[in-house]
């Protein structure tokens, strides 16, 4: 049995790269499956005209998986030639803006497993008793604010 509150390990950078590039997707206009990544795997044509055959081929999965790689670069709109993906339509950009503004945060920085360890800790370890689910595997925390 599976439970929404469940820790689950992830890294907060590649949750960032993720959000930038499904809010910069451009999608080939005649093959919605084929992302227009710039990459080096095919051409545009100098008019910027596209057939079924330019752009990445992803499904779902395979695309999001590569989104949390890196922030990549997406070929500009071109009208009957390539569009903007789902949230490409800058319904997110608020939403992005403050969740990175919040990673960059030093003040939070304590909260995040930064894969070299609670490196923020360093003299506030008294005042937080951590929840942790398979040592270090996850981003669970309870703060006890009565030692605060």
């Amino acid at each position: 049995m599976s439970f929404f509150d469940s820790p689950l390990r992830f890294k907060i950078d590649e949750v960032l790269n993720a959000l930038f590039n499904i809010k910069n997707e451009t999608v080939n206009a005649k093959d919605d499956s084929c992302y227009m990544i710039v990459d080096s795997s095919y051409a545009l044509p100098a008019d910027g005209k596209t057939d079924p055959t330019h752009g990445l081929e992803l499904t779902n999965e395979k695309r999001l998986e590569k989104y949390f790689e890196q922030r990549y670069e997406f070929h500009k709109t071109k009208a009957q030639s390539v569009t903007n993906g789902i949230y490409a339509d800058k319904t997110l950009e608020k939403f992005f803006a403050r969740f990175a503004a919040k990673v960059a945060e030093k003040t939070i920085g304590f909260l995040v497993w930064s894969g070299s360890g609670w490196s923020h800790l360093r003299g506030h370890a008294p005042k937080l008793n951590w929840i942790r689910y398979a040592q270090s595997k996850c981003n669970g925390y309870r703060l006890e604010r009565g030692s605060i």
